[in-house]
């Protein structure tokens, strides 16, 4: 709960008052990536979890968690899908005044090579924007009520975990979904992976990857593999969520990307 003290603090601080017990979601800045999100959908509800920050996963599962009742206590079937910014506020050096340069991480079966310039930055736009604000999808999450309200559309809502329906004004699907799963239609590949019990080996399994606009020496984007989730369908009533690294070489551009997004930290901390 330490880590998530400190963010309440300045949640309320831009937010004005919350319910005692509500999801946060932290952006991120030049000293801190932004918070990974994961979303099941499944019989018109969504879970959603705080997986932390970008540039602090690690290698090994994460906890196991409890599968909603509204999922029939099986993520069998079940939509699912991981999104975040990393540095929604990130320059592009050597502007006066400073460019953004828009970096995404998401989840994908398909490789994102071949994203566009300007898909990075119409993505980020809609999870995370330069400018924050309330209207992208993520900040978002942090104004959802209490449980219980409105009728039965939040059926949960904690620090790091909301069950919600769908048809929730910050539902997945109604902002970023739209059915394609493109990030509101923006990119050209899909983000999610539909949870199959005949898979062989794990039942789930999708790599998540690092995508930043770059503007030299031509527009274009840098891609890197941050690793690899892997769950199980969750058919005994708790799910589970592992994060394996790339093994060929993808690991080893993970920690320059990661090493980079540590460097700018405390480059920004000795010269404040």
């Amino acid at each position: 709960m330490n880590r998530w003290f400190a963010a309440a603090l300045c949640a309320l601080g831009v937010l004005g008052a919350r319910p005692a017990a509500a999801f946060i979601y932290v952006s991120g800045n030049n000293s801190r990536s932004g918070d990974l999100v994961a979303v099941w959908i499944k019989n018109g509800f969504e879970l959603i979890l705080n997986l932390g920050s970008v540039d602090n996963l690690t290698t090994g599962p994460f906890p196991s968690f409890a599968v909603p009742n509204e999922f029939d206590n099986d993520l069998t079937g079940a939509k699912f899908t991981v999104l975040g910014v990393p540095n929604p506020i990130r320059t592009y050096p050597g502007f006066d005044p400073p460019l953004p340069d828009p970096n995404i991480a998401m989840t994908s079966l398909s490789d994102p090579t071949g994203m566009t310039y300007a898909q990075v930055a119409n993505a980020q736009a809609g999870l995370d924007s330069f400018t924050g604000g309330i209207d992208a999808w993520l900040r978002k999450l942090n104004t959802v009520g209490p449980a219980g309200g409105p009728g039965t559309q939040i059926i949960e809502n904690q620090d790091a975990r909301l069950l919600i329906s769908t048809a929730l004004f910050a539902s997945y699907t109604g902002n970023i979904g739209f059915g394609t799963d493109q990030i509101s239609n923006t990119i050209s590949v899909s983000t999610a992976t539909i949870i199959d019990p005949n898979a062989v080996g794990d039942p789930y399994s999708i790599e998540l990857w690092y995508v930043l606009q770059v503007r030299t020496p031509a527009k274009g984007t840098v891609v890197a593999s941050l690793g690899t989730f892997n769950g199980d369908n969750g058919a005994s009533g708790t799910g589970a969520l592992s994060f394996a690294p790339e093994p060929e070489g993808g690991a080893a551009v993970a920690a320059l990307v990661l090493a980079f997004l540590a460097r700018r930290a405390r480059r920004r901390t000795v010269s404040a």
